[in-house]
Formats: C-alpha cells, structure tokens, sequence
C-alpha cells in the first residue's frame, strides 16, 4: 500500500517556508512545516515510537534531559534565556535532521522540500497518520 502522499498545499508550504525552519514558534503557533518537522525530529533523532512518545522523542532529540525540563523551555516567555536556548537547540536539531539527507536549512526550496519528503516516507505508518499531522492538514487519513 502506498504511503499518503503531501497534498499540495503542503508542498507549496514547504517550498516557500524552508527559511522558517530557524526557531521555533511560540506556543500558540500551529505551523504545519514546524508540527511536521518536530514529528520527524523526534522520530529520527530522538527516537520516538512504540517505546518512547513523541514528546519524550523532541525532549531527546533537542538535548534536554527530559519531558519536564523541555516543556519549561516550551512554555518560556519570548526573550527570556531558556526560550534562546530552546532556540539554538532546535536550530541544531534541524540541522542534523537535515543533514540526514544531504542537505542544510539553507538549501533551495526544492531540495528543502525533496529532503522533508524523503523524512517522512522513512517514518513508519504510525507515525505519517500521527495525529498531529493529520489535526494541521498535512496528511489526510488513510482510507
């Protein structure tokens, strides 16, 4: 059975987005780049999956040493030095996401793109019907 593909207002989301990819949003934000991006970071950096829940998996993947200290940072006000940290530590993270599949977040938009899709094809069914993705419209729900 073939995967969902990305509709097409993701991929255009995408292409004129890649440069969005430096920090994170504020809470509130519902970026669908930014939730399919902290997916795919906490799965292939952090290990998310059966074991290890997504949350757990972005706590891993940014270096913290666990849920609550990564949630603190989340729940931080802009500017203040726990949200400069989270900041830096998701520019990292997206880097080496990135680089899982040859490319930086300075690349060019097709390649950006190219490179998210190759990340997420890699994900594990459970995970490319992840809630989360599906709530942004990033996916739609298998039949």
């Amino acid at each position: 059975m073939k995967p969902p593909a990305f509709n097409a207002a993701m991929r255009s989301r995408i292409d004129r987005l890649e440069a969005a990819v430096g920090s994170p949003p504020e809470p509130t934000s519902r970026s669908p780049l930014v939730t399919l991006l902290t997916v795919l970071t906490a799965y292939h950096l952090g290990d998310a999956g059966p074991g290890r829940s997504l949350a757990d998996g972005m706590a891993a993947a940014l270096g913290y040493p666990g849920g609550l200290v990564f949630r603190a940072a989340m729940m931080a006000p802009s500017g203040s030095p726990e949200r400069a940290d989270l900041n830096c530590r998701w520019s990292a993270a997206t880097r080496r996401l990135l680089a899982l599949k040859g490319v930086s977040p300075d690349c060019d938009g097709p390649a950006f793109a190219a490179a998210v899709e190759a990340l997420y094809l890699d994900l594990p069914k459970y995970f490319q019907q992840h809630q989360m993705l599906l709530a942004c419209g990033i996916v739609e729900a298998a039949a």
